[in-house]
């Protein structure tokens, strides 16, 4: 409840995005649900930091899984 004795709003989770504000002065919009899984693996780094390096660990996972196909598994099966 806030001082007027309204219930507070928080629009951070009706959001999809968050805004990183880069140092150099340029924006990037993250997906929420990625920006709050990096802050969880990667509590000690910057968040700009371990959201980088969760999409790489999300893509390393999907290439080394075969989530992706290169063509090469069906000229394997031939």
């Amino acid at each position: 409840m806030g001082n007027d004795g309204r219930k507070k709003r928080c629009f951070l989770l009706k959001r999809r995005f968050i805004r990183v504000a880069f140092p150099e002065g340029h924006f990037i919009d993250y997906p929420l649900t990625e920006a709050i899984e990096a802050t969880v693996k990667y509590p000690d780094i910057r968040l700009s930091e371990a959201i980088t390096s969760f999409i790489r660990s999300v893509l390393n996972r999907r290439l080394a899984g075969g989530e992706h196909d290169s063509g090469m598994d069906a000229a394997k099966a031939v």
